[in-house]
């Protein structure tokens, strides 16, 4: 067997970087497609279930029909967290109810759905909490405001508590306003 000699490496090094790229290209594309086929078929249950009632197959809860085919729509084709916070979305809708952030992040990434920042759990749950679509009932959990979900009351009092406890380690270092 011979040994390649440099500028053989850099070629075959160009190559696979040509080929790698056009993988991402085509994943990204299939990402596309994907996402797209996840929302006409998202949205499509959700009208026939809005017809058949609250008795249809899933038993998720039904939506306003004006509510439902707004929220779900409002964001087709966006891109970046808005993208997570559809495939959220949908993810909830076809549950039909609240579920853990561990379940809504493994299906994210089971599906291929593009996460933002470094594509950890913190992200989507940041990506989550800026959403007026969806609510956190309670630590770890989320779901849809369209089911009249809230986000939990004890939010505030923990920042309060954890405000003031920094507060009071600042006066009892000499630190306070200037």
């Amino acid at each position: 067997m011979g040994t390649l000699d440099t500028e053989s490496i850099r070629r075959s090094i160009e190559q696979l970087e040509l080929r790698r790229g056009a993988a991402q290209d085509q994943i990204s594309e299939a990402n596309r497609v994907l996402q797209a086929v996840d929302r006409e078929l998202t949205l499509l249950k959700e009208l026939l279930r809005l017809r058949d009632g609250p008795s249809s197959e899933s038993g998720a809860k039904p939506l306003g029909v004006a509510n439902s085919i707004a929220n779900l729509t409002s964001g087709y084709g966006a891109t970046g967290t808005s993208r997570v916070v559809d495939a959220v979305t949908q993810i909830l809708t076809e549950a039909g109810e609240a579920l853990p952030i561990r379940v809504i992040y493994d299906q994210l990434k089971r599906q291929g759905v593009p996460l933002p920042g470094q594509g950890r759990m913190v992200n989507v749950i940041a990506a989550m909490r800026r959403a007026d679509t969806i609510a956190r009932p309670a630590r770890g959990v989320y779901g849809l405001t369209a089911w009249g979900m809230v986000d939990g009351q004890n939010d505030r009092r923990k920042r309060r508590r954890r405000s003031a406890q920094a507060a009071k380690t600042t006066a009892r270092r000499g630190g306070g306003s200037k």
